[in-house]
């Protein structure tokens, strides 16, 4: 049996329905409990909750574990469960022996790290590998071209700005943090991936002037504190949040009503931090999962060249 961690948040968008462990394992297993000799959960839940469904359901032989990134080296027990994980990026492999006797079932793990059947030579060469076909693939699709090398805050504000623009918001919020490499010359999908590797997703937020002004209080309140703030995610995340960038559209400059409802340009990044609670508190959002950030940067990337464009302009006329 697979599960993954029900976020109804994400799912929902795709017209998918979510339900919680709990809601579906005594179903599957009132289905299959007659079939089968040996019941093997492959978790996507993470370490608490597979050390929870391990107790709760002890008909679980064994428990594949991922989402956390844990390690149990020679396998963990709890109950009537073997509970075995490979920390990530394949550094360790694992291996599951299962004895079945009759009705007697045993279940012992190892794993073996990565120098016990790898050099770390045919390692990197494989990831190289990999990585050197992936980009030449995406290096094949031009994007734009820019003329000079705008700084990371300029690339921001100027992605920023259109968005705001395309999602017809008021106002909304970017991270420098986001743009892990700079862009110039020719941009192609390989170069645009290099600088925006992140599964972030556009979120819009229908907010009343009153919440919007707590919002921006909590912009400003973690602002200092997050220019240094480092990010975690396996890297893709970024490295750290960087400067906070706020802007607001050229029809939204009037002193915010407490009464209005305004559209607040977000990624749903922001949603699960823990530094920005209004956007959270206030259940009222669309999430855009049919692409990622990078996605709608590259089909509006003229767009944003031609705001980077007069930032030039500007510069050179002071």
């Amino acid at each position: 049996i697979g599960l993954t961690a029900p976020f109804p948040m994400s799912y929902h968008p795709l017209g998918w329905t979510v339900q919680a462990p709990d809601e579906v394992l005594p179903k599957l297993y009132e289905t299959y409990h007659k079939q089968v000799d040996v019941f093997i959960l492959l978790s996507h839940l993470g370490i608490d909750t597979d050390r929870y469904l391990a107790q709760k359901y002890p008909w679980f032989k064994v428990i594949i574990g991922g989402h956390t990134h844990h390690l149990f080296e020679n396998g963990e027990i709890q109950g009537e469960t073997l509970l075995v994980a490979t920390k990530k990026y394949g550094e360790y492999v694992g291996e599951i022996t299962l004895t079945l006797d009759g009705k007697c079932i045993q279940a012992k793990a190892k794993t073996y790290h990565q120098t016990e059947w790898a050099t770390d030579m045919m390692i990197e060469q494989q990831d190289k590998y990999t990585r050197d076909k992936g980009y030449a693939n995406m290096a094949m699709y031009s994007v734009g071209y820019l003329n000079g090398t705008p700084t990371i805050e300029q690339l921001t504000q100027a992605t920023l700005e259109t968005l705001i623009d395309v999602y017809h918001c008021d106002i909304g919020m970017l991270n420098t943090g986001l743009f892990l490499s700079p862009l110039s010359g020719e941009v192609n999908k390989a170069t645009l991936h290099q600088c925006l590797p992140h599964p972030m997703h556009v979120m819009i937020h229908e907010l009343s002037g009153r919440d919007l002004q707590r919002l921006l209080f909590e912009c400003q309140k973690n602002r200092a504190f997050l220019r240094r703030f480092e990010v975690k995610g396996m890297g893709f995340r970024g490295k750290i949040f960087g400067e906070l960038l706020i802007e607001r559209s050229s029809l939204c400059c009037e002193e915010l009503d407490p009464e209005k409802i305004y559209r607040f340009f977000a990624l749903d990044h922001y949603y699960f931090l823990p530094f920005f609670p209004t956007l959270a508190y206030v259940d009222n959002y669309t999430l855009y999962m049919d692409q990622f950030l990078r996605d709608v940067v590259a089909t509006h990337f003229s767009r944003i060249e031609q705001r980077l464009e007069e930032y030039d302009e500007r510069y050179r006329t002071r």
